[in-house]
Protein backbone atom coordinates (compact mmCIF):
# COMPACT_ATOMS: atom_id res chain seq x y z
CA UNK A 1 0.00 0.00 0.00
CA UNK A 2 1.68 3.65 -1.16
CA UNK A 3 1.94 5.74 2.22
CA UNK A 4 -0.14 9.11 1.90
CA UNK A 5 2.24 12.44 1.45
CA UNK A 6 2.09 15.58 3.73
CA UNK A 7 -0.32 16.80 1.56
CA UNK A 8 -3.55 18.31 3.12
CA UNK A 9 -6.53 15.48 3.68
CA UNK A 10 -9.68 15.95 3.06
CA UNK A 11 -12.65 13.53 4.91
CA UNK A 12 -14.42 10.86 2.62
CA UNK A 13 -17.23 8.57 2.97
CA UNK A 14 -18.72 5.75 1.10
CA UNK A 15 -21.69 4.06 2.40
CA UNK A 16 -22.72 0.61 0.63
CA UNK A 17 -24.45 -0.71 3.20
CA UNK A 18 -28.03 0.31 2.06
CA UNK A 19 -27.04 -1.22 -1.08
CA UNK A 20 -29.12 -4.50 -1.99
CA UNK A 21 -29.15 -7.48 -4.57
CA UNK A 22 -32.19 -7.96 -6.45
CA UNK A 23 -32.36 -10.58 -8.58
CA UNK A 24 -34.87 -10.77 -11.86
CA UNK A 25 -36.44 -13.47 -13.69
CA UNK A 26 -38.12 -14.01 -16.77
CA UNK A 27 -39.80 -16.83 -19.03
CA UNK A 28 -38.76 -17.51 -22.61
CA UNK A 29 -42.39 -17.18 -23.19
CA UNK A 30 -42.71 -13.22 -21.66
CA UNK A 31 -39.60 -11.63 -22.01
CA UNK A 32 -41.24 -8.81 -19.22
CA UNK A 33 -39.60 -9.14 -15.95
CA UNK A 34 -41.89 -12.20 -14.51
CA UNK A 35 -40.54 -11.40 -10.58
CA UNK A 36 -37.77 -9.61 -8.44
CA UNK A 37 -36.30 -10.70 -5.34
CA UNK A 38 -34.74 -7.86 -3.17
CA UNK A 39 -32.38 -8.71 0.04
CA UNK A 40 -30.65 -6.69 2.14
CA UNK A 41 -26.41 -6.52 1.09
CA UNK A 42 -25.92 -8.10 5.12
CA UNK A 43 -27.98 -11.36 3.66
CA UNK A 44 -26.05 -11.67 0.18
CA UNK A 45 -22.74 -12.08 1.62
CA UNK A 46 -20.74 -12.02 4.56
CA UNK A 47 -18.10 -10.22 4.35
CA UNK A 48 -16.43 -7.52 2.39
CA UNK A 49 -13.44 -6.26 1.48
CA UNK A 50 -12.36 -2.74 -0.76
CA UNK A 51 -9.57 -1.55 -1.97
CA UNK A 52 -9.17 2.21 -3.04
CA UNK A 53 -6.24 2.91 -5.64
CA UNK A 54 -4.51 6.29 -7.04
CA UNK A 55 -4.54 7.15 -10.41
CA UNK A 56 -1.34 5.12 -11.03
CA UNK A 57 -3.60 1.85 -9.50
CA UNK A 58 -1.41 2.17 -6.29
CA UNK A 59 -3.33 0.93 -3.44
CA UNK A 60 -3.86 4.16 -0.98
CA UNK A 61 -6.62 2.75 1.36
CA UNK A 62 -8.07 -0.85 1.87
CA UNK A 63 -10.11 -2.64 4.90
CA UNK A 64 -12.69 -5.45 5.50
CA UNK A 65 -16.20 -5.65 7.38
CA UNK A 66 -18.19 -8.69 8.51
CA UNK A 67 -21.87 -8.40 7.93
CA UNK A 68 -21.99 -8.91 11.56
CA UNK A 69 -20.03 -5.67 12.47
CA UNK A 70 -21.45 -2.22 13.39
CA UNK A 71 -20.30 -0.14 10.61
CA UNK A 72 -20.76 -2.67 8.28
CA UNK A 73 -19.77 -1.35 5.10
CA UNK A 74 -19.41 2.66 6.03
CA UNK A 75 -16.09 3.34 4.42
CA UNK A 76 -14.81 6.43 6.48
CA UNK A 77 -11.21 7.74 5.60
CA UNK A 78 -8.87 10.99 4.77
CA UNK A 79 -7.23 11.37 1.21
CA UNK A 80 -5.26 14.05 -0.60
CA UNK A 81 -7.35 16.36 -3.22
CA UNK A 82 -7.53 14.31 -6.06
CA UNK A 83 -5.76 11.14 -7.95
CA UNK A 84 -8.09 8.58 -6.53
CA UNK A 85 -10.57 5.92 -7.72
CA UNK A 86 -13.70 5.16 -6.66
CA UNK A 87 -13.85 2.13 -4.80
CA UNK A 88 -13.56 -1.35 -5.82
CA UNK A 89 -15.39 -3.81 -3.54
CA UNK A 90 -15.05 -7.51 -3.47
CA UNK A 91 -16.47 -10.33 -1.79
Amino acid sequence: MVELTDEKLYPVTFDVSAFSQEVISATENAPQVASAQRKDLKQVIGFLTYMISDTRNNVVSEGSFYASDKDFGSIEISLPEGGSTNPSTYN
